[in-house]
Order: C-alpha cells, then structure tokens, then sequence
C-alpha cells in the first residue's frame, strides 16, 4: 500500500487475533487481521475529504447485523510474497447468509454516488482472513469460529496496517439485545 491510499475493512478484535495466531504459530502474521471490503489506491486522506467517510457512513447505517465466521483453512496463489494462508469468511446463521456480501455491496454503491473511486481489481468479493504467508501452500482444513464484528474501520496510508491513520466506524448499534450473539 502507498501512502496515497486506502482501505475499507472490517477488524478483528484481539481475543480473536489471539485464536487466529494459534492456528499456524509458526507463519509470522502479516499485519493486524482483518476482512478488506474495499480497497482505495491513490486516495490521501486529504484528497478523500468528506466523501470517503460520508459514503462508509451511509453504508453502515443501512447495514445488516453481521455475525462472521471462518470455517476453512484455504491455500491461495502465490502472491510473490509467498502463499497467502487463508481462513474464508461466511456470514454465520440466524443473521442474514448474505449481509457481509451486502456490506461490500453497499460500501461500493455509496462510493460510486459520490464519485470516489476505488479498485476493481477482483470483481468477484471472496471474503478471507490472511494469516500469514508461507513458503509451501498450507494444507487445507477445518478451523471454525465465530464472532460479531463492532466496526468497519478506513485505514488511511501506508502506516494503518500499524494502527496509525485509522477511522473507526462501529457497528455496536445493531446489537441492542443479545439474541443474535455469538459468545
């Protein structure tokens, strides 16, 4: 990532970053974990203005409740940094199956009525979790956990991998009674 850039994700918490570091301990992590939604090169946070975080806005206040969850250790191509060792992510049930897709879907439909522009890179939006890169590709297999995020967060340069930069945007609103929650 450049310093002109940035990226919409969804973060995970730190008891969960504690459980995902325990799934390959010994691939070094490749950042804070988390689930990019939208990603934005050449976009400062002063070029982005109001825009950027208007747009995030609309779109998480007309958002589903999410609960997540990551069943697969998945290998996935060599990046040239390595093989990305990845967990996919699934909207868990009794939420909606299709929220986070919905998330996404929403994020890129309130960018575009503002005229920001983002990447289009990969059409198709594969929800993951990246744990590490590794040498070999990781062998598939079963890791399952679930968990309710609390924020979509816009990470703003090429210092928000390392908590600089950072918007936070919570998603705490949706969750005015415990039905629906996963402990």
């Amino acid at each position: 990532m450049t310093t002109d850039s940035c990226v919409i994700v969804i973060p995970v918490g730190a008891s969960h970053s504690d459980r995902l570091d325990n799934i390959l301990p010994e691939v070094p992590r490749s950042g804070p974990y988390h689930i990019t939604l939208t990603y934005l090169p050449g976009l400062s946070q002063a070029k982005a203005g109001t825009k950027l975080l208007d747009s995030v806005q609309a779109a998480v206040a007309k958002a589903s409740p999410l609960i997540l969850e990551y069943h697969n250790l998945i290998p996935f191509d060599n990046s040239g940094d390595g093989y990305p060792a990845v967990l996919a992510i699934a909207t868990a049930k009794p939420a909606n199956p299709t929220a986070l897709h919905d998330l996404k879907a929403l994020i890129d439909h309130e960018l575009k009525q503002r005229g920001v522009e983002y990447s289009q890179k990969w059409p198709v939006f594969k929800p993951h979790l990246t744990i590490g890169y590794t040498e070999q590709p990781v062998q598939p297999r079963q890791e399952w956990h679930s968990w309710v995020p609390m924020s979509v967060e816009i990470w703003y340069g090429m210092d928000a991998a390392e908590g600089k930069d950072i918007v936070p945007l919570p998603l705490g609103q949706f969750y005015r009674t415990t039905d629906n929650v996963v402990y």
